[in-house]
């Protein structure tokens, strides 16, 4: 694959170098360059419509909730990563060393962090220890669910709402656009005699286009017209001359 990039940036830069001025001269297809404009129209319609000044009431409520349960969730994984999950290696098991926890607290501690202290679920008969499953991995609340052991399950709701707003937020935004586009149209492309786009609109005329994107008639093609055109002046001022 290595080898084939080189041999097509060879042969790619060979045709430049000999055929540039004819590659340049090649006019452009026009509905791609037409879809290409309406297209980059409508990215800056996108970057218009959700700014801050112009975002309703409804956006600005799912952007700030998204953004407070993401910060949250960022600082419990990033700062006290400790508190929302278990130690788990390579060489760990999930069996063994993800047990269910029966109790977060004991011998009068009062810090979940001192994970020394934890209890764990043993079996029925009090003997087999109870297996463990991939999702005590986060750290929650012990198995009853009387102790709150760590925060963990509080950053994956936070996470998972987050980018649910996220989501949400961004169809929001569509239909926002959708909208305004409904009502403010996008502007037609236009495009030059050789397909190509005019970006400023003051320079459409020196582009020989007209604002809807067609060409004026050529000079030879003018006065073709004017030629056919001259004999019929004549005729109806001679018509005039003679009525009077």
């Amino acid at each position: 694959q290595t080898g084939s990039m080189f041999v097509a940036a060879y042969y790619l830069e060979k045709a430049v170098n000999e055929s540039g001025d004819e590659l340049e001269a090649m006019p452009f297809d026009e509905q791609v360059e037409r879809a290409d404009a309406l297209a980059k129209s409508r990215r800056r319609r996108y970057q218009e419509v959700r700014s801050w000044v112009r975002l309703p009431t409804t956006g600005r409520v799912l952007l700030i909730t998204q953004v407070v349960l993401m910060t949250i969730c960022g600082y419990l994984s990033i700062v006290f990563p400790s508190m929302c999950f278990r130690d788990f290696e390579v060489t760990n098991r999930v069996d063994t060393d993800l047990r269910p926890i029966a109790h977060c607290y004991r011998e009068g501690t009062s810090s979940v962090l001192e994970r020394s202290k934890w209890t764990y679920m043993d079996g029925e008969n009090g003997n087999e220890e109870m297996e463990g499953e991939i999702m005590q991995y986060i750290i929650g609340v012990n198995h009853d669910g009387t102790e709150r052991c760590g925060y963990g399950d509080i950053n994956m709701l936070s996470y998972l709402v987050s980018t649910a707003l996220f989501i949400i937020f961004g169809y929001y935004c569509d239909h926002l656009v959708a909208e305004d586009i409904k009502q403010n149209p996008l502007p037609e492309p236009v495009l030059d005699e050789n397909g190509r786009l005019v970006e400023n609109p003051k320079d459409v005329e020196a582009a020989g286009v007209s604002s809807h994107g067609d060409k004026p008639a050529a000079p030879a093609e003018a006065a073709a017209v004017a030629a056919a055109a001259a004999p019929a002046a004549e005729m109806a001022a001679a018509a005039a001359v003679a009525g009077v």
